[in-house]
């Protein structure tokens, strides 16, 4: 499996991971060149959700074949391991950001010399993970 390959697949589990644990109706979607990585049924609504692993500044990952799933319904989840991701201890750092405003940040992202930039950007953009839970939680 290709290094890429590996921090996608540990970052979606993650991220299922997480959604579980604080309530919402989370199911991981598997297949390669996906569009969506999960899917959460919240009252009624289904939301989505593409996760993108962060394991450091030399790019980011968002491309204008993003823009396609930029609804109001879509989310990214950034999946921010400040440069240690082999390091199995290391807690990543979540952003939960809209499509729309992900969009935004990648269209100003002009290289890695903006990593710690565009971090702030999207923690200051960033919501809380329990927006995916449903009512009672």
């Amino acid at each position: 499996m290709a290094e890429k390959d590996i921090a996608s697949a540990a970052s979606e589990f993650f991220v299922v991971s997480a959604l579980l644990r604080i309530g919402a109706d989370a199911t991981l979607t598997l297949g390669n060149k996906k569009k969506v990585d999960i899917t959460v049924n919240k009252d009624g609504n289904s939301l989505t959700i593409d996760v993108k692993a962060l394991r450091n500044g030399t790019n980011f990952p968002l491309n204008s074949n993003d823009k396609e799933t930029a609804d109001d319904n879509h989310y990214f989840i950034f999946v921010d391991y400040k440069d240690e991701f082999e390091k199995w201890q290391c807690l990543p750092e979540l952003y939960v950001v809209s499509a729309k405003n992900a969009l935004s940040v990648a269209a100003d992202y002009k290289s890695a010399k903006q990593e710690n930039e565009v971090r702030a950007k999207l923690k200051e953009l960033s919501e809380d993970l329990s927006i995916f839970a449903g009512k009672g939680r």
